[in-house]
């Protein structure tokens, strides 16, 4: 009876629910699960449950919800206990849910939708820990409806140290806010839409450059990347890159031609060509201006970041057409470690003549560091040393 209602509601999934779905952080959580876990989600109405019974298609997903589910109209009470919900209010609920995680299944925890008095009950999270299995938060901005699509982003996992009570408050405090967080995060990006004219002259520059002066650059990526694949990062992703040409950028947007990727551009620039300054704004240019604390741009930064978009920055600051690559400054990992946005390092191999084609090395992700100086610091070496990498690995492939 669970896969035939799921057989039976795909059509009205598709065009009632119109799901969109974002990662908090994708290289340490997608969509696919294995084994036994606990989702932690928001609670708007039964139809939370419904929303996740679809993202997982080939999966049952057991939801323990409290008495105003079960009470909220008897068609969708009849389908909560034909998908085997357990009520928070049953004194056998935790057992019954423990036994379902040893035999491998998944179960979801709408907390928001439990009594008052048990919404401080850590019992899920004590299962998680005795059982050694991760808490996934999971967020949804309850839109329901045939006129507005429904955003979901899903959280990274949680795993609780002991049963100390200091871990289980700890956890707990996790998981809110984490949804927080995840809430603010996808009520930005939903209002980003995939087409609009605010972004026509962006978008049509960004197939411009692919499709026509691709011809020219004939740009070939070499992925070096070991937990992901560049071309399906998504979400928010800092690119830090060597920069030794004026054509750095647009060879950098043919490479990411799927995203819409903001750069940090110096002001000498912007001042000293208008034309080219008005280009540049509408590709996502961001004038900064060097050896100031340029809050403006910094604030322009966030933003892009927050609305899940690429920011590619180039950490030397200037053109460097030498061999070494040394000068790097730090801006890269303060907004990385502001923003606790991964960085993506990038070597670009300068092209001899202009017939041949630009190769361009991409990294693995460097997760970002705490807020304070030492530990920038040492993130913006580790940043410089993974480039010299893919440097050297370009080398070595000539040699080759």
């Amino acid at each position: 009876m669970y896969y035939l209602f799921k057989i039976i509601g795909l059509p009205y999934n598709w065009f009632y629910f119109k799901r969109k779905v974002y990662f908090l952080n994708k290289t340490k959580q997608k969509r696919k699960v294995r084994g036994p876990i606990i989702f932690v989600s928001n609670y708007h109405s039964n139809k939370d449950y419904t929303s996740l019974y679809f993202l997982y298609y080939f999966k049952k997903i057991v939801p323990i919800v409290g008495d105003d589910a079960f009470k909220n109209g008897r068609f969708k009470a009849h389908i909560l206990k034909r998908a085997g919900a357990l009520n928070i209010n049953d004194p056998e609920c935790w057992l019954k849910a423990e036994k379902l995680l040893k035999k491998g299944k998944k179960i979801v925890v709408y907390p928001d939708s439990f009594p008052f008095e048990k919404r401080n009950d850590f019992s899920y999270i004590k299962i998680a820990r005795a059982l050694n299995i991760p808490l996934l938060p999971i967020y949804s901005d309850g839109h329901y409806s045939f006129k507005r699509r429904n955003h979901m982003m899903i959280g990274t996992p949680i795993f609780v140290e002991s049963e100390d009570e200091t871990d289980l408050l700890a956890a707990n405090e996790s998981i809110n806010s984490m949804l927080k967080k995840m809430g603010e995060l996808t009520e930005k990006r939903s209002k980003t839409p995939v087409f609009s004219f605010k972004f026509l002259f962006w978008d049509y520059g960004r197939f411009i450059v692919y499709s026509h002066l691709n011809i020219y650059y004939r740009v070939k990526v070499h992925d070096y990347g070991i937990t992901h694949k560049f071309s399906k990062i998504d979400g928010p992703i800092i690119l830090a890159s060597s920069h030794s040409s004026f054509a750095d950028p647009v060879v950098l947007i043919s490479t990411f031609w799927r995203r819409r990727v903001q750069m940090l551009i110096a002001e000498a620039v912007y001042n000293n060509h208008k034309v080219m300054s008005f280009g540049l704004n509408g590709l996502g240019g961001i004038k900064i201006s060097r050896g100031e604390n340029d809050l403006k741009a910094l604030s322009k930064c966030n933003n892009a970041l927050n609305f899940g978009r690429a920011l590619l920055i180039f950490p030397e600051g200037h053109i460097n057409r030498d061999d070494d690559l040394k000068n790097f400054k730090n801006g890269t990992s303060m907004i990385s470690a502001r923003t606790k946005t991964p960085v993506l390092p990038i070597y670009i191999k300068p092209r001899k003549h202009w017939y041949h084609r630009y190769h361009v090395y991409v990294g693995e992700m460097i997760e970002p560091p705490l807020f304070n100086i030492n530990a920038i610091n040492e993130h913006g070496d580790i940043v410089r040393l993974k480039i010299n990498e893919l440097k050297k690995e370009a080398e070595t492939e000539i040699k080759k």
